[in-house]
């Protein structure tokens, strides 16, 4: 991967695409993200909210509108603001921890050294010599972060795991890669589209859950 981690800004286009598959996915129903939405998105990002805490939250959300026998669809992304807000404050919290907390820098090391080691775990387990190779440069690149640059969130992490996935994508083999296109298809079979960006978003982001299970890929993430 010929990538500065530390330089490369993070690309935002995943993180959008993420949140709004999955919002489409949790609806079911033919829906459009409105210009509040992106903006909304575009909050979250700027305030580098980790996709995970985010994606957590939306799923939180469905499941209290389910449990609570609501009819109406939820129409907008904005009805999870408070939820994404919580969770990210409480996450944080945790990670502070209280006065016998480790240090920040010390967590962080941690959790750099811990999400290397799935990623090496990973590539053990793969028979597949080119995404092996792919899964183990990438662990390398991990236990080169030096904690004292992460102190702010996720920006080095999220740049790895962009380019991770889409090497790992590209070297698919032809078995796999049909494999998975098959799961992807059954799934957005269950979802009504009515406009076809948001479809093919959709099965960007639904393949690339599809790679991270089968090959047992890690969100890269401070937050455990």
């Amino acid at each position: 991967m010929n990538r500065d981690p530390d330089t490369t800004p993070p690309d935002p286009a995943e993180y959008f695409l993420e949140i709004e598959s999955r919002f489409a996915e949790r609806r079911g129903t033919p829906f459009v993200l409105s210009a509040k939405d992106w903006a909304l998105m575009n909050e979250w990002f700027d305030a580098k909210i980790p996709l995970a805490i985010v994606l957590e939250a939306i799923d939180g959300c469905f499941e209290s509108h389910k449990k609570g026998g609501r009819r109406r669809n939820v129409s907008s992304l904005g009805y999870c603001t408070h939820a994404v807000r919580d969770l990210w404050k409480e996450r944080r919290d945790l990670q502070v921890g209280g006065e016998d907390a480790i240090l920040p820098e010390d967590g962080i090391a941690g959790r750099l050294s811990a999400l290397a080691d799935e990623i090496d775990a990973a590539a053990s387990r793969s028979d597949e010599s080119g995404i092996a190779g792919i899964l183990k440069t990438t662990a390398s690149e991990i236990r080169r972060l030096d904690p004292k640059t992460l102190p702010e969130g996720d920006e080095a992490l999220l740049a790895l795991e962009t380019g991770l996935l889409d090497e790992v994508e590209r070297a698919l083999p032809e078995s796999v890669a049909s494999t998975l296109q098959n799961r992807v298809e059954a799934q957005l079979r269950k979802i009504q589209f009515s406009d076809d960006r948001v479809r093919e978003r959709t099965e960007k982001a639904t393949l690339v859950r599809e790679i991270r299970r089968h090959y047992g890929i890690p969100r890269l993430s401070l937050l455990g």
